[in-house]
């Protein structure tokens, strides 16, 4: 049951890992490490790995971008 769980997500296309985030949102890897130990970014664990979901990327990087202006 946990594996197909693990599948599922894992073969989500609106999931990325940290890579695919970082490619996404044209941060580093690091700075995506210490935002996630601050809770400052959404995210979502599954087990060791940290999952990002497109559409709070785009919702959380839109705030960000209102704030800076």
């Amino acid at each position: 049951m946990a594996d197909n769980i693990k599948k599922e997500y894992l073969e989500n296309p609106y999931l990325l890992d940290i890579q695919e985030a970082s490619v996404y949102t044209k941060l580093s890897t690091s700075y995506l490490y210490k935002l996630v130990a601050r809770k400052g970014i959404p995210h979502t664990r599954l087990g060791y790995k940290i999952l990002f979901n497109k559409f709070d990327l785009d919702k959380w990087l839109e705030e960000k971008s209102v704030a800076v202006n």
